[in-house]
């Protein structure tokens, strides 16, 4: 993964109160401990998707250079601008996946393949399908969440012309790990 100038370490957890629904899967997991099978899926995000990390935690004050060229070249307000460095201000912490994980939690713990695990009525299948649809709808409302916080587009930026919503739609991947 590429890393972002000034951008912090990615570590995400889950900050639940006791009793909630942490509590429940851990119950569950003694109840059944070795009889459930272990499926579990993430969402895989592309290195051109590297933006998002940026959206989710903000990034710090820092300085763009060209790559290749002794200058950089482009327009602001309809005026031809070159430049040897671009100081980045930086920006605030957007929240795409925070924003979203409160509310996605608790429709999770009211999908089907819960009270399937506690009275061991499932199909390994079924509770793979069950689970990659969860995680599926978490990547659409994150989608759905870039499209509030960074619409529009760029024709000449990294994602040529695609919104950041549309990028993440067709690139970030829900994969299954072993």
């Amino acid at each position: 993964m590429p890393s972002i100038p000034g951008a912090p370490p990615i570590k995400l957890n889950l900050n639940v109160m006791p009793g909630g629904f942490r509590d429940k899967l851990r119950e569950l997991t003694a109840k059944i401990s070795g009889m459930a099978p272990s499926v579990e899926y993430r969402i895989h995000v592309p290195a051109e998707l590297a933006f998002w990390y940026g959206l989710e935690f903000g990034t710090q004050a820092y300085e763009i250079n060209p790559k290749e060229k002794k200058a950089m070249h482009f327009e602001i307000a309809g005026k031809e601008v070159f430049a040897k460095a671009v100081h980045f201000p930086g920006i605030r912490p957007r929240l795409i996946y925070r924003s979203i994980r409160e509310e996605w939690m608790t429709d999770v713990q009211n999908l089907p393949f819960i009270e399937a695990l506690l009275l061991y009525d499932y199909e390994e299948s079924d509770i793979a399908a069950m689970t990659e649809e969860a995680v599926e709808d978490a990547k659409e409302r994150m989608a759905k969440r870039l499209e509030q916080e960074a619409p529009g587009h760029h024709e000449d930026g990294k994602l040529k012309g695609e919104t950041a919503a549309s990028a993440w739609r067709d690139r970030a991947e829900v994969v299954r790990t072993e």
